[in-house]
């Protein structure tokens, strides 16, 4: 599985080879803790949306990393990078986290805290 889901997060952001190794410590981390939150065994049903889920998670971390405002562009000879804005890289991040919460509602644990009737 630790395949699928690097693959999927690769394709998802573009890493390059320079920066699997990265990549997949993001995945590793992302899983265990998807992983520890499931409310039961992963069936044949939801794996493929868990794969995703990770990947989507761990895609979010790695954009989550690029949030930083430097050059826009900058040229030297023949080759031109553009990078993208922080505001860019943060909503990608933000929409893959929404987008995994949604693939695994109902199977993870709650981890919202709240006081339910406590008497004042």
């Amino acid at each position: 599985m630790k395949e699928e889901i690097l693959a999927v997060a690769n394709c998802v952001t573009g890493a390059g080879e320079h920066e699997t190794a990265y990549l997949e410590k993001l995945c590793a981390m992302e899983e265990a803790r998807l992983q520890s939150r499931l409310k039961e065994p992963l069936t044949q049903e939801n794996r493929d949306a868990f794969i995703c889920a990770v990947a989507w998670m761990a895609a979010a971390d790695y954009f989550g990393g690029k949030g930083t405002d430097g050059a826009a562009s900058w040229s030297a000879g023949d080759v031109t990078v553009h990078e993208q804005p922080a505001s860019a890289y943060s909503a990608a991040s933000d929409n893959l986290r929404k987008a995994a919460r949604v693939l695994l509602e109902g199977h993870l644990e709650d981890q919202q805290f709240a006081f339910l009737g406590v008497d004042g």
